[in-house]
């Protein structure tokens, strides 16, 4: 996903709306370190030689912690829309043996035709595999492709946006407020 991205566009609006980033250090945070481990947990999987049967579950655990910490910090604005797409994205990787399903040819328009060779094959890269006929809640799987000119051409999914929505209305809330309000002030 294209996170980077959205939070620099997010904290650039953020400035063109006459904002600061000063209150994001006020912000009262809980259980942050979960997000911490989640992401650990998610760099080895990704960038390690694993056991691949044991990938899936990591990765899904890596979605539990991600879970627990939005939950403990659901009055931050924002937050709830990250959820709501974290938990579309973890259901189309659950009902999909742990894996993410992704368009192939998607993939090739956007200049990785190797990648989507390898899950034609029927490989798993990184944790994504084949969208076919097979797959379940395909509607919900990495579908939609955001080419070139872009900086870091991605395909992603209706949950991606859904997250990425959610942290562009966290960093607005977020950077217009002098005392960070959650949802009695902020967005949604």
């Amino acid at each position: 996903m294209f996170l980077l991205e959205i939070m620099a566009v997010s904290v650039a609006v953020g400035y063109l709306r006459r904002g600061s980033l000063r209150p994001l250090g006020q912000l009262p945070f809980r259980m942050l370190y979960l997000i911490y481990l989640a992401l650990a947990i998610q760099l080895v999987i990704f960038s390690c030689r694993l056991i691949s049967s044991v990938k899936p579950y990591l990765h899904l655990l890596s979605y539990g912690l991600i879970a627990v910490a939005l939950w403990f910090n659901r009055q931050h604005a924002g937050f709830p829309l990250i959820g709501a797409g974290m938990l579309l994205n973890f259901t189309v990787i659950a009902l999909n043996g742990g894996h993410m399903p992704a368009n192939a040819a998607n993939l090739a328009k956007i200049g990785y035709p190797e990648t989507a060779a390898l899950l034609a094959s029927g490989q798993t890269v990184n944790n994504s595999v084949l969208l076919d006929a097979g797959t379940r809640l395909w509607f919900l799987a990495d579908i939609f492709y955001l080419p070139g000119p872009f900086p870091s051409p991605n395909i992603f999914s209706v949950g991606d946006v859904l997250i990425a929505a959610g942290i562009f209305f966290f960093f607005q809330a977020a950077m217009k407020s002098k005392e960070f309000c959650g949802r009695q002030g902020g967005i949604m």
